[in-house]
Parts: structure tokens; sequence; C-alpha cells
């Protein structure tokens, strides 16, 4: 999967996916951060317990089910 979105986006295979990925994101002027969104720490919690509750349907889809924590850490990466 990781290879077609590559290759559809100019890259060559899966191993450059992230890359081609971040260059579309500099182009269309979204490579930004959460914080830069003015989510706040403080809000996690709330995105974490709405993330849960709304995402229940694309769970399926999702290539592994994330715990809490797991979910916790990602948007505090993307702060």
């Amino acid at each position: 999967k990781f290879a077609q979105i590559s290759r559809r986006l100019g890259g060559h295979d899966e191993k450059d996916c992230v890359a081609v990925i971040r260059k579309l994101l500099e182009r269309l002027n979204l490579n930004i951060t959460l914080s830069e969104l003015g989510i706040k720490a403080a809000d996690i919690s709330w995105m974490v317990e709405n993330c849960q509750k709304t995402g229940l349907a694309n769970r399926s889809n999702a290539p592994r089910n994330y715990t809490q924590e797991a979910l916790e850490m990602l948007y505090r990466k993307a702060l």
C-alpha cells in the first residue's frame, strides 16, 4: 500500500513514502503541528476520548488498534 501511495505521489516505493508525503504537505502548506493549530497539551485527553468514540467505524481499516496511551503519545508528538 505504501509503495502505491508513493508512486502515485511521484515517489518510487514504500521506502520513500514518508519523504514524498512530507514534500506534498510542504507544497500544500500543510506542514504544521497541532500546536500551530492552537491545540494545547490539556486538549489531548479529550482528543483521545473523542478519537476512541468517533473512530470505532474506521478502526477496522487501521493496521492495528491503538491503546489510549499510544494515542496520547501520537498526539503529544504531533504538538
